[in-house]
C-alpha cells in the first residue's frame, strides 16, 4: 500500500514537471514572436502615403540633376510614361512647367483613371497630385511606385558608374606602378654598367703607376 502511494506521488510530480516544461515552452514561443504592429488609422495611413509620394517625387527630380546619367535618366522616365525617348523629350520641351516627376505621375494617373494626359495636367493646376489621385479613386501607391522604380534604376546606374570609375582608377594606378618599376629597373642596369667601367679604368691606371 505504501509503495502504491509513493508511485502515485511520483507520477504526480512527473505530471507537474511536464506541465511546467510545457508552460515554459509555450511562454518562450510566445515571447519569441515579433511584436505585433498596430495598424495605422486610415487618416495616418493616408498621411504616410502622401509623404511617401512627396519624398519620391523630389528624389526623382533630384536625379535629373546628375549630368553624367542624363541619358539613363531620360530613358527611365520615358519608359514609365510609356513614351519613346524623342516623344518624351518633345513633351518636356513643350510643357516647361512640368518636371520629370510631374510627367511620370501625370501619365500614370491618366492611365489609372482612364483620362487623357491633358485632362490630368489641367486638374494639376488646381489640386496637388495626391488630391487628384484620390478624387479619381486611384490609390496613392499606384502613382508612387513608378517613381520608386526610377530611383532604383538610377541607383543601379550610379553604382555601376562608380564601380567603373574605381576600376579605371585602379587600372591607372597599376599602369603607373608598372612604369615606375620598369624605369627603376632600367636605371639599375645603367648604373651597374657605368660602375663597372669606372672601376676598370681606375684599376689599370693604378697598376701603370706602380710599374
Amino acid at each position: 500500500m505504501t509503495m502504491k502511494i509513493a508511485n502515485v506521488h511520483n507520477a504526480g510530480r512527473v505530471l507537474v514537471v511536464a506541465g511546467c516544461l510545457c508552460a515554459s515552452a509555450l511562454f518562450a514561443a510566445e515571447t519569441a514572436k515579433p511584436p505585433s504592429r498596430t495598424p495605422l488609422s486610415p487618416l495616418a495611413e493616408l498621411t504616410r502615403q502622401k509623404l511617401a509620394l512627396d519624398q519620391h517625387f523630389k528624389q526623382v527630380n533630384a536625379w535629373a540633376g546628375h549630368q553624367d546619367l542624363q541619358q539613363e535618366f531620360r530613358e527611365a522616365v520615358a519608359q514609365k510614361c510609356n513614351l519613346t525617348l524623342p516623344a518624351m523629350d518633345a513633351l518636356k520641351r513643350k510643357d516647361t512647367t512640368m518636371s520629370y516627376a510631374d510627367l511620370v505621375v501625370a501619365h500614370t494617373l491618366a492611365k489609372a483613371a482612364n483620362l487623357t494626359y491633358d485632362q490630368v495636367k489641367a486638374e494639376r493646376r488646381r489640386y496637388g497630385w495626391a488630391d487628384n489621385a484620390l478624387a479619381h479613386s486611384v490609390n496613392l501607391s499606384t502613382v508612387t511606385t513608378p517613381l520608386e522604380e526610377i530611383e532604383t534604376t538610377m541607383q543601379k546606374h550610379a553604382d555601376k558608374m562608380q564601380a567603373n570609375a574605381a576600376q579605371m582608377e585602379a587600372d591607372a594606378q597599376r599602369r603607373y606602378d608598372r612604369q615606375m618599376q620598369q624605369q627603376q629597373q632600367r636605371g639599375s642596369r645603367r648604373g651597374g654598367r657605368g660602375g663597372g667601367g669606372v672601376n676598370t679604368g681606375n684599376g689599370g691606371g693604378g697598376g701603370g703607376g706602380a710599374q
